[in-house]
């Protein structure tokens, strides 16, 4: 009887120590997945590209465009024919040019009869098929300040904001 009453002492003796063994694992298990949890949220803040952090991160790597002096420069109404087999489509275009700095302003009004020039050029060789979708549309702005750039001589043309686009 004694022989029983020992062996369930001691039954009960290791059933706490391992009780205690399983809370310490458990607590060292919470104590991971927490520190876990807090390195995954500096890691989302910091270097997501979403997040304001990494923007900011990015900004000191890139020079901002937007802190230099950037305008709009009109693009006067172009009216043309398309290149197509009956001739009976054209194409009514007005656009506002984004140029960096007032220097790049001026080129463009100077150079205005020439860059008015090479795009009715660029627009009247297209077919309706090469500007009935947006893809086509965006290929063609993309065209239009490439053009722009090379006649001169400078990349100053950020971008080409359609203000107009009609084909009939």
């Amino acid at each position: 009887m004694a022989k029983e009453k020992n062996t369930d002492q001691e039954a009960e003796q290791e059933s706490a120590k391992s009780g205690k063994k399983l809370s310490l694992k458990l607590l060292v298990l919470i104590f991971a997945i927490l520190l876990l949890g807090i390195g995954a949220y500096f890691g989302y803040t910091y270097f997501y590209p979403g997040s304001e952090n990494a923007t900011n991160a990015t900004k000191k790597d890139q020079p901002d465009k937007t802190k230099q002096n950037t305008s709009m420069v009109s693009l006067p109404t172009i009216l043309v024919n398309l290149a197509d087999p009956l001739g009976k489509r054209y194409l009514k275009m007005t656009a506002k040019l984004e140029v960096q700095g007032d220097k790049a302003k001026t080129m463009v009004k100077d150079n205005m009869p020439k860059i008015k020039d090479s795009v009715i050029m660029l627009l009247s060789s297209k077919s309706f098929k090469d500007l009935s979708s947006m893809d086509k549309k965006i290929r063609l702005k993309k065209q239009i300040v490439k053009r722009i750039n090379q006649i001169l001589q400078e990349p100053v043309i950020n971008r080409v904001f359609f203000t107009e686009f009609v084909i009939q």
